[in-house]
């Protein structure tokens, strides 16, 4: 996990690498955030794994349309076991679950 984690964030500072997130299709933020929730990385109150989190919402707001219902729900299983509430994030995928109703 320390190496996903130095990948994913510049080592000088807590900020993530831009770029990273802005490649991320759907199938790995459902991923790395499952893999966070099913390891606890650190607790939900660490700062880098909410960093990420925060991160990874933004990410999945801007592809809503692209995720599966099976991608949408654990991705927000993930999210609920870290304790992270991402408001907007909820928000999106709640609009739209009622879209692919």
């Amino acid at each position: 996990m320390r190496l996903l984690l130095s990948v994913l964030f510049d080592p000088k500072c807590i900020k993530p690498r831009s770029v990273w997130f802005q490649e991320l299709n759907t199938s790995s933020m459902v991923n790395v955030a499952w893999a966070l929730a099913k390891t606890d990385y650190a607790g939900a109150g660490n700062r880098r794994t909410r960093t990420l989190l925060d991160n990874i919402a933004k990410s999945a707001m801007i592809q809503m349309d692209c995720f599966t219902p099976e991608q949408l729900s654990r991705l927000l299983w993930a999210f609920s076991t870290l304790h992270h509430y991402h408001a907007e994030l909820y928000d999106a995928v709640a609009a739209e679950t009622l879209r692919q109703v």
